[in-house]
This record gives C-alpha cells, sequence and structure tokens, in this order.
C-alpha cells in the first residue's frame, strides 16, 4: 500500500470533524433544491439492473445503461462540495447513484417528512429533448443533490461557480410528503416519497417458519455433563 510519503508535498490528509458533515435530508419546506456538478445524460439509465444482467449478442443496445465516468470532474466535485458545507449554506446533500434524482429526492424527502416540487426542465441535459423517466433514472455520475437554505442560494452558487460546476436550482422542498415532477409545465409524476424508499413503503411479508430439529438438540446440550479425562495429553494426541 502506497504511504503518504509517495505523494510528495501535494498529499493532503482530510479528517472528518464533527460538525463539518451533512445529512442525506430535505428539511425546511421552501428551502430550494439544487442539483449540482456534472450534466444529466441518457448513460446510466437501468444501470442497477445492467449490473445483474446477463450479457447477450444484443447487450451492445443496452450501453446508456453504463455510467460514464469522468475522474476530473469527480475531483473538482468533491472539493467544491467540502467547501460549501464549511459556508453553513447547506441544509442536506446526497449523492446521485442508482436511479439517479428519483432516488435522491425520495430518500432525503422521506427522512425529513417533507415531500418536493421538481422541475425537470432546470436540469442541465448533455442531449436534446431528453424524456422525463431518462432525466429522472439517469445514473450519470459526479452529481448531488442539494438542499439550500433559503436566502443563502448565492453563497452555494458562489461555490461552484468558483470550482465551474454547474449549480442549478431545479426546485424546492415542501410539506405535502410527495415528489411532484414537471416538464414544460405539466405534472409528469406524483408519488408519495416514502413509497419509493426501500423499507418505507414497500411492503412487509410475515413468512411462515419453524425452528430446526438441530436447533433442539443444541438446546439440550449442557457442557457440564461431559465427562472429564484423565489424561488430557492422550486425548489431544487421539482428536
Amino acid at each position: 500500500m502506497l504511504q503518504p510519503k509517495h505523494f510528495g508535498k501535494r498529499y493532503v490528509r482530510r479528517d472528518c470533524k464533527i460538525g463539518e458533515t451533512v445529512s442525506a435530508r430535505a428539511d425546511g419546506p421552501g428551502n430550494p433544491v439544487f442539483i449540482v456538478g456534472s450534466a444529466t445524460g441518457k448513460d446510466g439509465i437501468h444501470g442497477a439492473t445492467f449490473a445483474s444482467a446477463d450479457l447477450t449478442e444484443d447487450s451492445a443496445d443496452d450501453l446508456p445503461a453504463v455510467q460514464v465516468g469522468d475522474p476530473f470532474q469527480e475531483k473538482l466535485l468533491l472539493e467544491a462540495t467540502l467547501e460549501a458545507i464549511q459556508t453553513g449554506a447547506i441544509v442536506g446533500m446526497q449523492d446521485m447513484g442508482a436511479a439517479g434524482i428519483t432516488c435522491s429526492t425520495s430518500e432525503m424527502s422521506a427522512k425529513s417528512n417533507t415531500g418536493m416540487r421538481i422541475d425537470l426542465d432546470k436540469v442541465p441535459t448533455r442531449q436534446a429533448d431528453m424524456k422525463p423517466f431518462e432525466i429522472l433514472l439517469s445514473e450519470s455520475q459526479e452529481r448531488m443533490l442539494i438542499v439550500c437554505h433559503k436566502g443563502q442560494e448565492d453563497i452555494l452558487k458562489a461555490v461552484f461557480d468558483k470550482w465551474d460546476l454547474e449549480c442549478e436550482e431545479i426546485g424546492e422542498v415542501t410539506d405535502t410528503r410527495m415528489l411532484e415532477f414537471f416538464q414544460n409545465g405539466v405534472r409528469v409524476a406524483h408519488v408519495p416519497s416514502e413509497t419509493l424508499v426501500l423499507g418505507g413503503g414497500a411492503p412487509v411479508y410475515d413468512r411462515e417458519y419453524r425452528e430446526p430439529k438441530y436447533i433442539q438438540k443444541i438446546s439440550k446440550f449442557a457442557a457440564n455433563t461431559i465427562q472429564k479425562p484423565k489424561n488430557y495429553l492422550e486425548v489431544a494426541k487421539k482428536w
């Protein structure tokens, strides 16, 4: 493993300090919601399912499911988000993994018992005429969803402008516990935030079960009933 000295003076160690982190929450109805980092493209759509799918001759048609990473953008986003946290302007923040905007908006809202109203027209995109489901499910890398304190939007924008990264206000937190997504002024999706969160609105099954017989035998076992050998050395050699 490379030690810090191998990196010379360029190596910087960042220690995470108490009070200098943010949670993936969407507290405060009326607070603005921002998307920061790279633009949203068609890459990564169904990325989570593609990862576990069988590869066939037709798999080439599924290439958009493969996320296109950009290490340089990742580094910029890392530095920018760390600096943005220091400003105190951020209420909550979450990266966009599987299911992209859909995942981040639902998880952050569900944790805070709030909702969000999102305008998909304001999401920076790489391709023109992207459909609502493509913007919502895209798993393009190097993107974060941020809830900012209302009135501190300019502070947040200044940080990301400094790092030459997209920082667009795409909606606001609501008190409805609903996710509402709009495109061209039309509401294209309306769903409870908790319903989309694993363990939240998902059904829970109480399956039938019975105790295995070997468990009963184990429970009857008592170590004090075992007779102690007279010669431990002979027993050790035997086994």
